[in-house]
């Protein structure tokens, strides 16, 4: 309820028409206390006192039903300081339970003569938060363990009114005026989708109290949550806003305000915002008849609802055309609603539209900017400079927002898409996917019940951040949300994310752990199907040709349910055994197949045929994959190692080598900004090392295997099988060899001999080093 300068109304038992009670004698007689005893409960046990802003000593006043969820909770339980005598202590209530109130007959006729028994029942606080008064007495509620950046959940505000405009725009609005804290966050309608999925209800499902805290308790990060409600006293409305305790359902605190008049509903939702902020702990700045307007979001509460239900649609994946519409209405609502015009923008643009569809709606919500709060002002900036292609300043916007907001969800995620495609700009690729991952990161802590948020986090920080424990958390969270559904759509990755204990193991030499890893996992394959359970037999496959175990390489290859992929993987596996007749065999029966294309990441066959005199073949390859990255969309960098390998292959195999030499070279730089498949590399850096070598240039075809063996990280951490690094080390002791260089050599080859520890006694490169050894 709002404050007012009014004089206190005369004493007496009975609260006014609007429930409210004037003075420390009316609050005292009602509960049947002396003044002393009122006061004191009010310092001691937080007791609902409110206070008028003209500054009178003893200006106060409450409401009966904040008195009666209080008296239910913590009076009853209280000894009576002036010898009256206890009542009997109630049962526990149940979530959503009206307890009785203390027995009042005059109190219950008044309220029944006025009609609002029902409107205003449960408004109020059932015990206050504190984090520096005295501790609460044995039984009673503790206070709710709030820390900073904890999270808090706006459920659905229960409308009395018969008024449809409330309909789902306070509790939204509720969310957006907390939002502004740097200490309370507001959990994102994403992450509640995320909770309700694994629910079984759909995204949008209504977040009524039970639900509420059913995705808190899902969730398992989410310290409160807020119910709150809207009733019609006469001509006023009575807003009002309990906090939640998640594990027991309990209120924990509850606050009240009365608007005078339907335009004033947001005003006042400000206000129980700010007792939210105060009770859960936040200092908030003093406040001053001299400060500036509060900037608001808008005032037109039917222009709110618009932009609320466009905004939820946007968030869990629904109708970009929809929510397009429903905030052109808004607009029309409010024509000064400044994020109603960006969302517009982005909703229009999430169509793929061209940019002159969405641009002006972007530049309106920057001329309107001025009127809103810091965070929706760089968020607009943000949008708009990404829209015009200013990345930098566009990422210059969001990381400003980020300080202001850290836990601000489509900032984090924007950032990262930035840094991503800002590709495009850089020399060095690495440099701008270093940056993106911290936001991925962030984007995946926002929404740890998310399975893409966490893969994505957890295989940028294994894969360009060289860093698998800080990628353990995210990858164990990814692992616990697999379902059928997801293993099918994502088997590649999480195939990368079952073999990462072997691929560890290997990077750091114990061959023992990594076949003992690599053993586990190969158990898991016959329970999978389709794409799921080709992906990790391929991996499983790659990971047993590292370890130099041909026949288990070969079984594991004989599961791949695709006759294709099946095919190119024995084909690999003939290339590995230096079996040129079974390669070629298998390249020839790959088109018998329908194999006629290839995978974007698959140039090792197209490699392959080169060497095995099928150039007409590989050079449908290269033209398939020329067309295919030149018809991908901006912002992409049109100069990829893949567009190189295969001609520079076919180069060589001409004895062509100014040529060979020139596109391996490319190949091999770009592979140094773009990663790419382990396979693919290796064998561009071997072909490169021939070249040279064959041009009689020892020194630099040494630097080439130089170069190829400090990617050992690479060669096998996204799936592909290091043996190719093993032969391009091995090539490199040979040459250090030839240079004089042995002791260099001789490191090298015990290095591998390690390695192939387990290898079966046939192994190409293990029979090579055991010639030298007696050698």
């Amino acid at each position: 309820m709002s404050s007012s300068s009014d004089e206190p109304r005369p004493s007496g038992v009975e609260p006014a028409s609007n429930g409210r009670l004037d003075s420390w004698k009316e609050i005292a007689s009602y509960l049947r206390r002396s003044v002393r005893s009122a006061k004191r409960w009010e310092k001691e046990e937080g007791l609902p006192i409110h206070r008028h802003l003209h500054g009178k000593r003893d200006s106060v006043y409450a409401y009966g039903t904040e008195l009666d969820v209080w008296w239910n909770s913590r009076g009853l339980k209280l000894s009576d300081q002036n010898g009256a005598e206890e009542p009997e202590l109630p049962l526990e209530p149940k979530l959503g339970e009206v307890l009785p109130s203390p027995p009042r007959t005059r109190r219950r006729a008044a309220l029944i003569g006025v009609g609002f028994a029902l409107a205003i029942l449960l408004v109020g606080a059932v015990a206050w938060l504190s984090r520096t008064g005295p501790a609460p007495p044995t039984g009673s509620l503790r206070p709710l363990p709030f820390q900073a950046r904890d999270w808090v959940l706006v459920a659905d505000f229960e409308n009395r009114t018969g008024e449809k405009v409330f309909d789902g725009t306070l509790d939204y609005a509720l969310g957006r005026e907390l939002s502004n804290s740097r200490f309370v966050n507001v959990v994102p309608r994403e992450r509640i989708g995320d909770a309700l999925r694994l629910m079984r209800k759909p995204p949008d499902t209504g977040l009524d109290a039970s639900t509420a805290r059913e995705v808190c308790l899902r969730d398992g990060e989410i310290r409160a949550f807020l119910t709150g409600r809207v009733e019609k006293l006469g001509a006023k409305y009575l807003l009002s806003v309990e906090v939640m305790e998640p594990k027991r359902g309990a209120i924990v605190a509850g606050f009240s305000e009365e608007a005078p008049g339907i335009d004033d509903a947001l005003t006042s939702l400000r206000r129980l915002s700010d007792r939210v902020r105060e009770r859960l702990g936040e200092t908030l700045p003093a406040r001053d008849d001299g400060r500036p307007p509060v900037r608001v979001t808008t005032s037109n509460l039917r222009a709110l609802q618009l932009y609320s239900q466009a905004d939820s649609l946007m968030a869990n994946h629904g109708s970009q055309a929809a929510a397009e519409e429903l905030l052109r209405r808004a607009v029309a609502e409010d024509p000064s609603f400044a994020s109603a015009y960006i969302h517009l923008a982005w909703a229009i643009s999430n169509q793929g539209r061209p940019r002159e569809d969405y641009l002006a709606h972007a530049e309106t919500a920057v001329r309107l900017s001025e009127t809103t709060t810091d965070p929706e002002r760089y968020f607009i900036r943000g949008s708009h400079f990404w829209f015009i292609g200013q990345q930098e300043k566009a990422i210059s916007a969001y990381e400003t927002l980020i300080s202001l907001n850290p836990d601000h969800g489509w900032a984090a995620n924007n950032l990262a898409s930035l840094y991503l495609s800002h590709v495009s700009e850089y020399s060095e690729l690495p440099l701008s996917l270093k940056n993106a991952v911290p936001f991925l990161a962030r984007a995946a802590d926002l929404r740890p019940k998310d399975f893409k948020a966490n893969l994505i986090a957890g295989y940028f920080l294994v894969v360009w951040s060289r860093d698998p424990t800080r990628a353990a958390p995210y990858l164990r969270r990814a692992s616990d949300l697999i379902t059928p559904e997801v293993e099918e759509d994502w088997g590649f990755n999480i195939g990368c994310m079952k073999i990462l204990p072997f691929t560890e193991a290997w990077l750091r030499g114990d061959v023992a752990t990594a076949a003992s890893e690599l053993d586990r996992v190969a158990t898991k394959v016959d329970s999978l199907t389709g794409e799921a359970r080709n992906e990790l037999a391929v991996m499983i496959a790659q990971g047993y040709l590292t370890l130099g175990k041909i026949e288990a390489a070969e079984r594991a290859s004989e599961k791949i349910p695709d006759p294709v992929l099946r095919n190119d993987t024995l084909a690999e596996l003939s290339f590995l055994k230096g079996d040129q007749l079974a390669l070629t065999q298998r390249l020839k029966l790959r088109g018998d197949l329908g194999g006629g294309e290839f995978p974007m990441w698959w140039e090792p066959i197209a490699m392959f045929q080169v060497r095995a005199g099928l150039i007409s073949e590989a050079g449908r390859f290269h033209k398939h994959f020329e067309e295919h990255a030149l018809r991908r969309p901006v912002p992409v960098r049109r100069d990829r190692p893949e567009l190189h390998e295969i001609p520079g292959e076919m180069a060589l195999s001409r004895g062509d080598l100014a040529r060979a030499i020139s596109e391996l070279e490319k190949a091999t730089t770009l592979f140094g900004d773009f990663g790419g498949n382990g396979s693919g590399n290796q064998l561009s850096f071997e072909s490169l090392a021939t070249a040279l070598r064959k041009k009689g240039d020892l020194p630099r075809a040494i630097q080439v295997l130089e170069r190829a063996s400090e990617r050992k990280y690479e060669a096998v951490i996204d799936g592909a099988t290091g043996a190719y690094w093993m032969r391009n080390r091995f090539e490199l002791a040979r040459l250090y060899r030839t240079v004089g260089r042995v002791e260099e050599a001789r490191a090298i080859e015990a290095d591998l001999t390690r390695l192939l520890a387990l290898a079966e006694a046939n192994h190409p490169i293990l029979l090579e080093l055991q010639r030298l050894a007696k050698s």
